[in-house]
């Protein structure tokens, strides 16, 4: 199920218990699980517009209209994770976030996802992130407007706040 979370027993990755070691994870949107992230022993659940916490014990819903496109755009650096999903590009702690992406809005706004071409067509696959040292560098695409342009990088320091926009000719 693309809302349910199961795991192995502890230490031993060959051992499933799958009537009992899952938990399903449902929201208002209906929306499937499209990335995972631990950040101080609390898993972060990331769904295209919101982002659960299970800490062994509870499973809550913490963030509202904050998500991911896929498991590659949610990236750690210092603390901190930052994401990308239809709202625009966050920065969170998993409890709150903070909207980083409006000096580049004009390019994320315009993003037009494409998504994997298997039956629940549920992974878009034409935006990834990364890291450089204390950066996060955020692979979008094509983008048809302001301009047309193929293969944006967005670039965010995370030290100093600042964006730089790259365009064209970047792939993989």
């Amino acid at each position: 199920s693309p809302i349910r979370l199961s795991w192995s027993a502890v230490d031993d990755g060959t051992t499933w218990t799958t009537g009992s070691d899952f938990r399903d994870v449902p929201d208002q949107n209906g929306e499937y699980i499209m990335a995972l992230k631990v950040l101080n022993d609390t898993l972060g659940i990331f769904k295209t517009n919101s982002i659960f916490t299970y800490d062994e014990m509870d499973l809550k819903q913490k963030v509202s209209g904050v998500g991911a496109y896929n498991q590659k755009v949610v990236q750690e650096v210092n603390g901190h994770i930052f994401t990308f999903c239809p709202n625009g590009i966050f920065e969170t702690n998993l409890f709150s976030a903070k909207q980083i992406g409006l000096p580049v809005k004009q390019f994320w706004e315009n993003f037009m996802p494409t998504y994997d071409a298997t039956g629940l067509q549920r992974v878009c696959t034409n935006t990834w992130a990364t890291l450089f040292e204390d950066r996060y560098l955020l692979f979008i695409g094509n983008i048809t407007s302001p301009t047309i342009t193929n293969n944006v990088v967005l670039e965010y320091n995370t030290t100093t706040k600042a964006w730089t926009v790259y365009d064209g000719g970047f792939t993989n």
